[in-house]
């Protein structure tokens, strides 16, 4: 009940309580470096004609593993930025991490980097996100700002 009051006098005090809209845009590697890309996928390509006369069936599942290794480089990656964290759409993976995952942040010459928080190195490791090429970068930079601080230094 005393929670429902509080409601109502923030309501009431002239202090609206909306979201901030999300963040959002697509990374797409194999556009911003078409030469790299095409070398990959020629190698993927080289590799399953090279097994295909030894075994059809190891052929398929070559090409599948080199795929989904080389997605996050060749298929398009979609991040989102929201008041309770950042989401990140890949074609074979989804993931969403709190702003308490994260101790902090840095700018790159392709986007930033989330700082992963934990008491050990190898967990700080674990939660290190990079987001590649913003739209934006400076309202992206803002944002980041507002729930994790100034950037840290490269």
């Amino acid at each position: 009940m005393q929670q429902r009051r509080f409601q109502l006098n923030c309501a009431a005090s002239g202090a609206p309580i909306e979201p901030t809209p999300p963040i959002t845009w697509t990374d797409w590697p194999a556009r911003r470096q078409p030469t790299r890309s095409a070398v990959a996928v020629a190698v993927i390509v080289a590799v399953v004609v090279a097994i295909v006369p030894l075994d059809a069936w190891l052929a398929v599942v070559g090409a599948v593993v080199l795929v989904i290794s080389t997605s996050e480089a060749l298929l398009p990656t979609r991040y989102r930025l929201t008041d309770s964290g950042v989401q990140i759409v890949r074609p074979f993976t989804r993931s969403t991490a709190a702003w308490s995952r994260f101790q902090g942040f840095t700018a790159t010459e392709d986007g930033f980097v989330l700082l992963g928080a934990g008491s050990r190195p190898t967990l700080r490791r674990l939660r290190t996100v990079q987001l590649r090429a913003p739209l934006d970068g400076e309202r992206v930079a803002h944002r980041l700002a507002q729930h994790l601080g100034a950037p840290c230094a490269s």
